[in-house]
């Protein structure tokens, strides 16, 4: 049998100030990364190993967490989605790659407009 997880959060765009705007988006991308007890490859690894397929999906209103899984993994897979939004450890390495992503796409939708 499996077994879907959904944690929802009023965290989205909107709660967002001046100082922060873009801040959901970068979470967004962070999650299920490095955390105050796990590495980024171990959280990748446990979850794959266990066959979970996880995402994350912000709004204006809400982050909201899935994970589908097996139901014997459910106690297991909770606990590592605890970690990650409890513990979450945004390394330098970890945001520098994320802004560098950004940054391409940025420059493929200009480019992309700059051909409309």
């Amino acid at each position: 049998m499996s077994s879907s997880i959904a944690l929802f959060f009023h965290a989205g765009t909107r709660f967002e100030q001046p100082h922060n705007y873009g801040i959901s988006h970068l979470i967004e991308r962070l999650a299920f990364k490095s955390t105050a007890t796990r590495t980024a490859a171990q959280v990748t690894h446990v979850l794959e190993d266990l066959g979970a397929n996880v995402s994350i999906s912000s709004t204006r209103e809400l982050m909201t967490y899935n994970a589908d899984i097996l139901r014997v993994h459910v106690p297991t897979v909770m606990e590592v989605m605890a970690d990650a939004i409890k513990n979450p450890q945004f390394t330098d390495e970890e945001i520098a790659e994320q802004l560098v992503r950004r940054r391409r796409y940025v420059d493929q939708v200009d480019m992309l407009m700059s051909c409309i």
